[in-house]
């Protein structure tokens, strides 16, 4: 369950992110998106082992963020 509150935290941070950036083209979008979902799945089963269930989430949400702004960054140069 937790799994997925975290794929959808980090989709609507990739769609935040591409939605910021208003010249992506589809292809760029896609990829903050997944890139926000995989982040997000990541750094939540890394905060899981780390920290402890509780902290978690605010752990893929940050890194799912962090992760987005700076491939957001590098598809906007």
């Amino acid at each position: 369950m937790l799994q997925l509150a975290w794929l959808i935290l980090g989709v609507l941070v990739g769609l935040l992110a591409a939605a910021a950036y208003q010249r992506t083209r589809l292809g760029q979008w896609l990829f903050l998106v997944g890139t926000g979902g995989l982040l997000a799945i990541v750094a939540g089963w890394l905060g899981v082992w780390l920290l402890g269930s509780f902290f978690a989430t605010a752990v893929a949400l940050w890194i799912a963020i962090a992760g987005v702004v700076l491939c957001a960054w590098k598809v906007a140069n």
